[in-house]
């Protein structure tokens, strides 16, 4: 072993712990090039070096590149699986399978903590009152959502101090997408059974919002203010429009995520298809493309690893965990990974309860239904799926294709009922879920198909272009490098 590799790596492999923790291995630079966790560290360690391994050409040349090697030792498995996504996050480790630009995908945050609570999008979630739906795909996919929405529920998204003295509202007031609480026309309580409404929407009740709307409509007509009732009219039309493109998937209305994944056998490119479904409703779904991923071999269980990489990365920033994810494949370390979930999503609720007991401003008071006589009254309501326009299919009806921003906005709200539980990792073996599965599957390989295609037309053009400039330029071999 001291003939084959660097002094410095031989020696630390020779005193290795019997210990949990993770390992990072660094380069000839001292920069962390792979970050990994291990139950006995000194086993899982050794075994890059044996000269016996078959190692898939990814790892062999992470070994050739290995000239140094520290590790964390932890009290637990769980410990170390948390510290491995501290330290992936912290150093990005070019041999690690990463979600693509996983720090650059969006929130819709509603400022729940303010009286008059705006809406806008965000790239962080933090710990500061207001309630985040996602995070979303793309910046694209929030804002469609939310000008679906906003359509159905108007709501604020400007930078005034609401007092409802002001002079004059602004555009949005006249195009019926803002309530005008800026001049007094939408009180603090109207305004706020609006936002929350909207935010039933965006968790998938949908279908008790349009019974609220239903109720104030059949109200505005009693009292007979039928301009008011027309209004609510056709917003519960539009409200439906965006309800009808959710599959129903069965009878229990369960919550739960469904993960699947399609894999190039010749380049390892990996992408990796979600569906929502909430209360029952397939309400939304996402596209991820994952980096770093190994070509499949037959001796190791690389869906499953994928997927457990999958989670670990996706739910470490969600807003929301449901009780039952379902899998293509099942991961390796599936207890781990369940306690790790459910530990996560018990936080969640927790900072939900003290969010609650500390009052939010009132916030249980604005369950109220607002006052029918206000033309802008609490009609919002959102969905995670309403990203899409009314055109938009829904996401059973056919593969993923490219502009559907609806289907792949994700969801994510910790507003259901404040239940703990364990999270559960199953395969779905029959039924309506095994179904849904086999959709995910071929949403998946249609995502997969898309981007190669894309990343072939993207080459073809810079080939082209180089061509172009050497022509130009009458070099005579294609400029390699280009400085300025």
């Amino acid at each position: 072993m001291s003939q084959q590799w660097p002094e410095k790596v031989t020696q630390k492999l020779t005193n290795l712990p019997d210990s949990p923790g993770c390992y990072l291995m660094l380069n000839a630079t001292g920069k962390v090039i792979y970050v990994g966790k291990a139950i006995v560290l000194r086993n899982r360690v050794r075994s890059y070096f044996h000269a016996s391994a078959q190692h898939s050409p990814k790892t062999v040349a992470l070994v050739q590149e290995i000239q140094d090697i520290t590790w964390w030792v932890t009290q637990t498995e769980l410990e170390a699986l948390v510290l491995e996504n501290e330290l992936i996050k912290r150093y990005q480790p070019h041999y690690n399978v990463r979600l693509k630009d996983d720090k650059s995908f969006p929130y819709i945050k509603v400022n729940w903590q303010d009286d008059f609570p705006k809406i806008e999008v965000v790239r962080q979630m933090r710990k500061d009152g207001a309630r985040y739906f996602g995070p979303y795909t793309s910046g694209r996919a929030c804002y469609q959502t939310l000008d679906a929405l906003r359509r159905v529920f108007p709501y604020l998204d400007c930078d005034r101090t609401i007092t409802g003295e002001d002079a004059r509202p602004c555009l949005f007031y006249h195009i019926k997408t803002c309530g005008g609480p800026c001049i007094g026309a939408q009180n603090r309580i109207e305004y706020r059974t609006s936002v929350r409404q909207l935010m039933d929407f965006l968790s998938g009740e949908s279908e008790t919002v349009l019974e609220q709307l239903d109720q104030q409509m059949a109200r505005a007509a009693e009292n007979l203010q039928f301009e008011l009732a027309a209004l609510y009219r056709d917003r519960i039309k539009s409200a439906r429009q965006i309800a009808e493109q959710q599959k129903v998937i069965g009878a229990a209305p369960e919550d739960a995520d469904y993960i699947a994944l399609a894999q190039d056998s010749r380049t390892g490119d990996s992408a990796v298809q979600i569906f929502h479904v909430r209360h029952g409703r397939l309400i939304g779904r996402e596209n991820f493309m994952l980096e770093g991923a190994d070509v499949p071999q037959a001796d190791i269980n690389q869906e499953g690893l994928l997927v457990g990489t999958f989670i670990q990365q996706f739910y470490d920033n969600a807003a929301f965990i449901p009780r039952l994810i379902l899998v293509q494949a099942m991961p390796d370390e599936q207890a781990i990974l369940q306690e790790w979930l459910s530990q996560k999503r018990n936080d969640l609720l927790e900072t939900e309860r003290a969010r609650n007991k500390n009052g939010s401003n009132g916030a249980d008071d604005d369950t109220l239904a607002s006052d029918a006589s206000t033309v802008q009254a609490a009609s919002d309501a959102g969905h995670n799926d309403a990203g899409h326009n009314n055109n938009s299919s829904a996401p059973n009806s056919r593969p993923a294709s490219r502009g559907e921003p609806l289907p792949d906005a994700r969801l994510g709200q910790i507003e259901e009922p404040l239940r703990k539980g364990k999270v559960q990792l199953r395969l779905p073996q029959r039924g309506p879920r095994r179904d849904l599965m086999q959709l995910a599957q071929e949403n998946a390989r249609e995502h997969l198909r898309l981007e190669m295609l894309e990343r072939s037309a993207d080459s073809h053009r810079q080939t082209q272009a180089i061509s172009e400039l050497q022509a130009a330029l009458e070099l005579t071999n294609p400029p390699m490098r280009i400085e300025c």
